[in-house]
């Protein structure tokens, strides 16, 4: 069994041990357990922590049992070592914890809502509560509460409870399981609850909470937020990002939306333009492409490549095509970078040929998927230098059906 430190101390940033037992990992990795340690193992929504064990690295540690493993990548040559806490992972996780604990009672006050779930990721960290709907007001109400919580600078104390004493504590909910010991965390008038995650002595340490965003997620609402040095580094990051906007749109911040949607209107007003301008032109080339194209037993084929095109582009060509009697088009459209090629194959009403499955004996030859009915069908392929051959195999087969 291995005597956890973290549990009454979570600024223990060095220590000293003895390594208890050695694990051989499938990874090539070893585990090391150690007598006493102050690594938290990975639990609780709460990530692990890093460090070094005779300057060695510690990248993960977990719990087996009642031992903690410190997984190293080769084992430490003495049997008595020295440790280190990774302290500014350690630090950050301790605000995002505790953060998330004063976020957590804040909504309960607010809106009765339970914490169904918390996870603590590299960037942000998620609550999710049993609430059937929220709004963005809600959102700045519970932000707002649990500043005004941590400004406070109450503090954060650990408990050691049992069956026997856990009325004594205010709790904002009971254990989820039957227990003869519990570490119960309490923010002095804030919050009390079971936890056995590293925490800050005072909430004046955490700084700031900021919610980043909120969704609905599996039947619960689900809280992004950042606290501490990560909120910081998430406002210093947006500040720039918006001073770098202003400067490209040569607008002040107060003025970015403004000039970010006169951006949009002018660009939508651009692309119909384009639309249009592409709509003529399709229309243009199918009328040049019907009159040069000389009629095979009075049914004019048409095969052509367009490069640069989209799939839509080739299909809207194809109905141009189409709309002219007895006619046939079959079309290949490459993509802007070459990568892929998207054929396009169809008939005028009335012809008795059956397209699909013409486009079926052609796909093989670049590599595609696809399918279609008798008058129209499409596919693509990433095999672009067999397109022609692609086009000259249907048009045979369609001079064949004829």
């Amino acid at each position: 069994m291995t005597e956890l430190l973290f549990q009454n101390n979570s600024y223990i940033r060095q220590f000293h041990s003895r390594i208890k037992q050695t694990i051989p990992l499938p990874n090539g990795s070893v585990g090391v357990v150690l007598e006493h340690t102050a690594f938290y193992p990975e639990g609780g929504g709460q990530p692990s922590d890093h460090g070094q064990i005779n300057g060695l690295p510690v990248t993960d540690v977990y719990r087996e049992g009642t031992d903690i493993i410190h997984v190293m990548s080769e084992l430490p040559p003495t049997e008595t070592v020295e440790a280190a806490i990774d302290w500014a992972r350690r630090f950050d996780h301790m605000q995002q914890h505790t953060g998330q604990h004063i976020l957590s009672a804040a909504c309960h006050e607010l809106f009765g809502a339970a914490t169904v779930g918390f996870h603590m990721g590299a960037q942000s960290s998620q609550i999710d509560l049993d609430l059937p709907g929220f709004t963005d007001e809600e959102l700045k109400s519970a932000e707002q509460a649990a500043n005004e919580l941590l400004v406070r600078n109450k503090a954060v104390s650990i408990h050691q409870a049992t069956p026997a004493t856990l009325h004594e504590y205010p709790l904002r909910k009971p254990p989820a399981k039957d227990f003869a010991a519990i570490r119960l965390i309490e923010i002095a008038g804030i919050d009390c609850c079971p936890c056995g995650g590293t925490h800050v002595a005072a909430t004046g340490e955490i700084g700031i909470i900021k919610i980043r965003s909120w969704e609905r997620k599996n039947n619960a609402i689900r809280l992004d937020f950042v606290c501490g040095y990560r909120a910081l580094a998430d406002y210093q990051y947006k500040n720039l990002l918006i001073q770098e906007l202003s400067g490209r749109l040569s607008a002040p911040g107060p003025q970015l939306l403004a000039a970010f949607d006169k951006l949009l209107a002018k660009a939508d007003e651009t692309s119909r333009q384009l639309a249009a301008a592409r709509q003529e032109l399709s229309i243009q080339l199918a009328d040049n492409l019907y009159r040069q194209a000389e009629p095979v037993k009075g049914i004019k084929i048409i095969a052509y490549q367009l490069a640069n095109s989209s799939p839509a582009e080739v299909a809207g060509l194809a109905r141009q095509l189409v709309s002219f009697p007895a006619t046939v088009a079959l079309l290949a459209g490459f993509a802007g970078d070459n990568s892929k090629v998207h054929l396009v194959f169809s008939c005028s009403p009335g012809l008795n040929l059956n397209m699909g499955a013409i486009l079926k004996a052609a796909l093989p030859l670049i590599e595609g998927k696809g399918g279609g009915s008798d008058t129209s069908a499409q596919g693509g392929g990433p095999a672009v230098h067999h397109a022609a051959h692609a086009l000259e195999l249907a048009e045979q087969s369609v001079i064949a059906l004829l």
